[in-house]
C-alpha cells in the first residue's frame, strides 16, 4: 500500500517506550516497547506502526528524522546550494546551512548531484514559494490518513 521498503519490527516488552525508530543500516526498523504493547487494543498498535511506515516514503522521510519544521530550513537550503553553489541563502540560515552543506558534500554521488541540480533549477527558476511549515503539516496528516486507513482494514 504504501510502496516502502520493508521494515522490521522489534517487541521489547521491558522498555518503558511507546515506538521508536531504530539506528539501523539494513532496512528501516522500529522497536515497541512496554507502552505502546500494554493493554492496548490491536487497531492502536496497527495506527501507530502505520503511521510511522509512511515516513518511509522517501519525499516524507525527513519529517521523521528531523524534529522540527525550523530543522528543515537548513536541509533545504543545503540541499538548494549543492545543486545550485549560488543560491542565495537568506542572511539568518547562512551559518547552519553551511554546517549541513559540509556533511553531505562528498556524500552524494555525481549521477545525484547532477538530478540534484536539474531539480534545484527548476524549482528556483518556477518562483513557487517555498512554505516548510505547510509541507511539515501536510506529511503529518497524510501519516495520520495512513495510519486511519491501516487500522480501519
Amino acid at each position: 500500500m504504501l510502496n516502502v521498503v520493508p521494515a522490521e519490527l522489534y517487541l521489547r516488552h521491558q522498555q518503558q517506550t511507546g515506538l521508536m525508530m531504530a539506528h539501523t543500516t539494513q532496512v528501516p526498523s522500529f522497536v515497541v516497547g512496554a507502552e505502546l504493547l500494554a493493554g492496548r487494543p490491536n487497531w492502536e498498535l496497527v495506527f501507530a506502526i502505520g503511521k510511522q511506515l509512511s515516513y518511509l516514503r522517501p519525499e516524507h522521510f525527513l519529517h521523521r528524522v528531523l524534529t522540527a519544521p525550523s530543522q528543515l530550513r537548513p536541509v533545504f537550503f543545503a540541499l538548494i546550494r549543492l545543486g545550485q553553489p549560488d543560491y542565495p541563502v537568506p542572511g539568518a540560515d547562512v551559518g547552519e546551512t553551511d554546517q549541513v552543506l559540509k556533511q553531505l558534500s562528498g556524500r552524494m554521488h555525481p549521477d545525484q548531484l547532477e538530478k540534484l541540480a536539474i531539480l534545484a533549477r527548476e524549482l528556483t527558476d518556477s518562483g513557487v514559494e517555498i512554505d516548510m511549515n505547510r509541507w511539515w503539516t501536510a506529511t503529518e496528516l497524510t501519516a495520520t490518513r495512513v495510519a486511519s486507513c491501516s487500522a480501519t482494514t
